[in-house]
């Protein structure tokens, strides 16, 4: 017989949550490594100076533009079913990039790990609220803080070890071929222990318009933001942004005619919900550009090794964890969330690495002929 959510024991609630945090640690972690061994994959692929970033940015603009449908897939489809086929999919994508051959296949592994991670993580989340009584699920959720917090941690030590160790002479690829071993434990579990009915929705529809229109306005804005300071800024840059804003208002348009839209037009009518996305938005671009320049300053600036990279580190992300956790349980309640939000633009301006104190007291003007257009 068929388990539903409604049906489950609390024991297995339990395990269910330690699969769903699995998911979650292992996106954390891989997209941290990933940051960090960013120098060894050029080095052992080539590459031009953008390498790097569509390494990384292809992971998360197919991350995040996935996200928006994908929970509407698992009303579609299951979220059991789509839980384990993006556990699958994140598996033999880390598989595929610790095997790539080039920078190319690297980048278009990327991709598909992005989008399967796209597809994992929201039915994760579904699921555990649905496996748990309602009284039960703030106590459920209260590890998730700190576990996020170690993964955090966690991440630039793994990445420094792995890249010391050089496995089988594997050299960056060990931190994407760890993810397979785990993900197939995982998917095991996951198979064993997911409800099959967790109150999907029947009724939901995909609007497959808006989807591509919004991914069309993102290509054609993420490509020659990446591309365009390595060949001069040529006119098709250009045209391609201005394309991008195009593509976006109809986007905007189709949002508002469709009955089933991609994102509720209706969530922009609340001031809290605007100011909420400007900011965070704000804080996380911040934030990426931080940790790539800050990881390439020490790596190729200051010729560091990624294990000596990783552990110094360690204070920012153990302090970020820390914030995370007071900024939610008092600071919040305290100072209200418009004080909260300030505070996060504080470590990108504090330990900017083209001119604030570096891990040793130092200031950080880069030495020798590190090139300073990368700060």
């Amino acid at each position: 017989m068929k388990a539903s959510a409604a049906s489950l024991p609390l024991r297995r609630a339990w395990l269910v949550l330690a699969v769903v945090f699995t998911a979650d640690v292992m996106d954390v972690i891989d997209s941290t490594i990933a940051n960090l061994a960013g120098p060894s994959i050029r080095a052992d692929l080539g590459g031009g100076e953008t390498t790097l970033q569509w390494v990384l940015s292809a992971y998360t603009a197919a991350f995040a533009l996935g996200l928006i449908t994908s929970g509407r897939l698992g009303d579609l489809f299951g979220r059991r079913r789509l839980f384990l086929l993006g556990m699958a999919g994140f598996t033999l994508a880390s598989l595929a990039c610790g095997l790539a051959p080039g920078v190319g296949f690297l980048i278009t592994a990327r991709v598909l790990q992005g989008l399967s991670g796209s597809v994992l993580i929201p039915q994760g989340f579904a699921l555990v609220k649905v496996v748990f009584p309602p009284e039960r699920l703030r106590t459920a959720l209260i590890p998730f803080g700190p576990v996020m917090g170690l993964a955090t941690v966690a991440g630039p030590i793994l990445a420094g070890w792995l890249l010391r160790l050089d496995l089988f002479g594997g050299q960056w690829r060990s931190i994407f071929l760890i993810n397979v071993p785990i993900g197939v434990l995982a998917w095991t579990l996951g198979r064993c222990f997911l409800p099959h009915r967790s109150g999907e929705d029947a009724t939901a529809r995909l609007d497959l318009g808006g989807v591509g229109l919004l991914t069309l306005a993102s290509a054609l804005l993420i490509i020659p933001l990446v591309q365009g300071r390595e060949l001069g800024w040529p006119l098709w840059t250009y045209l391609s942004m201005a394309g991008s804003i195009i593509a976006l208002a109809l986007f905007v348009v189709s949002e508002r005619r469709s009955g089933h839209p991609v994102i509720t037009p209706t969530l922009f009518g609340k001031r809290s919900f605007v100011v909420g996305l400007l900011i965070v938005g704000a804080f996380f671009a911040s934030l990426s550009g931080f940790q790539l320049a800050f990881n390439l300053l020490l790596q190729l600036g200051w010729h560091w090794t990624p294990l000596h990279t990783g552990l110094t580190l360690i204070p920012w992300a153990l302090g970020s964890a820390v914030a995370v956790g007071l900024a939610g349980a008092v600071l919040t309640r305290r100072l209200g969330r418009v004080t909260s939000a300030s505070a996060s633009a504080s470590p990108s301006s504090a330990c900017s690495p083209c001119g604030g104190p570096s891990p040793t007291g130092a200031t950080t003007s880069p030495p020798g002929p590190w090139p300073r257009h990368c700060c």
